[in-house]
């Protein structure tokens, strides 16, 4: 029994130590300030979705958890055409993609054509989009605010 309890608690300790740490990056802009939790992660499927949901062949989920608080008394709201993220494929092309799905407080929604805006006190969001498995070089602009450069795990 302590011999099971000693190997849990140093495996915790070991898996522990090997996941990368998390840092915050914080951005402002004109209407929000976002804390963007990097690094970002990369899922394969969103179990929390529908049980179906998963990306198209040849790519997997990369999902980026952002909180978001407004700067102002009446910011403008989001939307999804407002968050694109670019990456590398290759050595020298360059590509753009635009959010794919969002969910608020890690209930994930699919956002298509859904808008959202902050509040004063501001909420978290996993923004989630669909990218190339060689895809690379990872930079979140959305509107209003300066590019970020992610890590991802």
């Amino acid at each position: 029994m302590k011999r099971g309890m000693l190997l849990l608690l140093l495996t915790g300790l070991l898996m522990g130590c090997a996941a990368p740490a998390q840092e915050i990056v914080t951005v402002s802009g004109d209407y929000y300030e976002m804390d963007f939790h990097l690094p970002a992660w990369q899922e394969n499927r969103l179990d929390e979705w529908d049980e179906y949901f998963i990306p198209p062949q040849g790519h997997y989920f990369l999902v980026v958890y952002i909180f978001m608080k407004s700067v102002t008394e009446n910011p403008i709201e989001l939307r999804v055409e407002d968050h694109e993220l670019s990456y590398t494929l290759g050595a020298t092309e360059h590509y753009t993609t635009t959010l794919a799905a969002t969910g608020n407080n890690d209930i994930y929604l699919l956002a298509y054509n859904r808008n959202y805006g902050g509040t004063t006190a501001g909420y978290g969001r996993c923004c989630v989009f669909v990218v190339p498995k060689e895809a690379q070089d990872f930079v979140l602009e959305i509107t209003s605010l300066p590019p970020v450069t992610l890590t991802v795990r």
